[in-house]
């Protein structure tokens, strides 16, 4: 019932505007068309894109106006121009958390005919970008251009120390190595947060990035599932999270707080990534997509002295462990109001298809197409991409909720609050709880 419901009122939209999107008959002929795209700034694919352009135009005849802004800027942005049918954008890049928002409030033109009629191998594109980024209750919505992921950014000259291996041995009875559960990570970030305070280094063992409440959200996500099992929510809505498995996940967090580099609980990407690229932290949960940054500057003190390996999970077996990374990125879909759906098509599926994709990869930058790193040459742009990419496939995405955002902060919130010590932990997350479960009764819904 849902899904004719919001396919009548797309077409209602289209046919206001003159067209019919999902039919394809809105402008048959791109050629001669001009379009504007709306893409995140800074990223490395939008630089790619607008020195592509020239060559799409001349390809396809297709006029591209190109623009950018800055993330906090780009979902206000959209969903007042096709609230209000101005048509200003045809192209539009969606973060994965806003697909259902987009998707189920008719922002968005469904792809399925478009993909069908181009013969689009959706199966080229890693299983977890395809359900995080694309497709949503049967239909294909988006197509996804960047996939993140998290990974452990850490020092590999601290973890070769013989002195370091000596002391750890001696003080926790086991070998040093890289954490591979959260409880490893806390042995290690203690030791080396502990020989910073007594050697006179600036070192910290973990360097969290929890600044509230988008980044505590993400950061504790990665401990919440992989120490749960579940998701944040069930499937009718109920919140989760603030079972005794999230009230323990929030506890370990709280329990990192003396071995975090000062200012971790507001610490954003930036402030941690300068940290760790300073040599500072000895360990760094972190987005994938800052390895080009780490690799790529000969100029940084951490050059050539440090490695990424798969986050930390919780045993679950002998020989098992769960590690649940979560997937982030973003991808590119027809704004509802665009009127011109063909041509703006064409610029989606050049700049999403198997050739520009591989370009990219071979530029180290970090794509969601299985083929794209059939190239040897991939992996010495990118010598670490075969952790990013084993890290892609166990990834978990976060909730798909229509007002994510609103969830994320009452989450992030109380996440905060249980590492500062404002709240406890359990306190906390039962506040968020009541908090989501009032949104979601009201409409809010999964």
């Amino acid at each position: 019932m849902f899904t004719r419901t919001l396919y009548k009122t797309n077409v209602l939209l289209a046919l206001a505007l003159g067209c019919i999107p999902v039919l394809g008959s809105c402008n048959r002929a791109s050629e001669g068309a001009e379009i504007t795209v709306l893409y995140y700034a800074g990223v490395p694919l939008g630089q790619m894109m607008r020195e592509e352009i020239p060559a799409f135009t001349r390809a396809t005849g297709i006029r591209v106006t190109y623009r950018e802004l800055p993330y906090d800027a780009i979902r206000q942005r959209e969903i007042a121009s096709i609230t209000n049918r101005q048509g200003t954008y045809d192209v539009i890049f969606v973060d994965d958390v806003w697909m259902s928002e987009y998707a189920r409030k008719g922002y968005l033109v469904p792809l399925d005919s478009f993909v069908t009629a181009s013969k689009v191998d959706m199966n080229d594109f890693f299983e977890s970008a395809r359900r995080a980024e694309a497709e949503l209750d049967g239909r294909i919505w988006l197509m996804p251009q960047r996939a993140d992921v998290q990974v452990l950014f850490y020092r590999t000259d601290l973890f070769a120390d013989p002195q370091h291996r000596r002391g750890f041995q001696q003080r926790f009875g086991r070998e040093l190595r890289v954490p591979e559960t959260w409880e490893e990570y806390r042995e290690v970030a203690t030791y080396f947060t502990d020989y910073g305070k007594t050697s006179g280094q600036v070192l910290w063992g973990s360097g969290e990035t929890l600044k509230r409440p988008h980044f505590a959200f993400e950061f504790f996500a990665m401990r919440y599932w992989s120490m749960t099992g579940e998701q944040f929510f069930s499937d009718g809505g109920a919140p989760l999270f603030a079972s005794p498995g999230g009230i323990r996940a929030l506890e370990f967090m709280r329990s990192l707080a003396p071995v975090a580099a000062p200012g971790a609980a507001n610490w954003a990407h930036d402030e941690t990534v300068s940290a760790f690229s300073q040599g500072q932290l000895a360990m760094a949960p972190q987005w994938y997509d800052f390895y080009a940054t780490l690799h790529g500057d000969t100029t940084l003190p951490i050059r050539n002295r440090f490695g990424v390996a798969l986050v930390p999970g919780t045993r679950v077996g002998p020989d098992s462990v769960r590690r649940t990374p979560s997937i982030g990125g973003g991808s590119l879909g027809i704004a509802a109001d665009s009127r011109k759906t063909q041509a703006a098509w064409r610029f989606i599926e050049h700049m999403t298809g198997p050739e520009f994709m591989a370009r990219a990869a071979l530029r180290g930058v970090i794509v969601p197409r299985r083929s794209s790193y059939a190239d040897a040459r991939v992996r010495q742009q990118n010598p670490a991409v075969d952790v990013y990419l084993q890290s892609l496939e166990m990834a978990w995405f976060r909730p798909r909720l229509v007002d994510y955002a609103e969830i994320e902060a009452m989450i992030g919130r109380a996440v905060s609050r249980g590492f500062v010590g404002e709240a406890t932990p359990a306190a906390a997350l039962q506040e968020a709880a009541n908090e989501a479960r009032s949104k979601l009764g009201t409409g809010g819904g999964m």
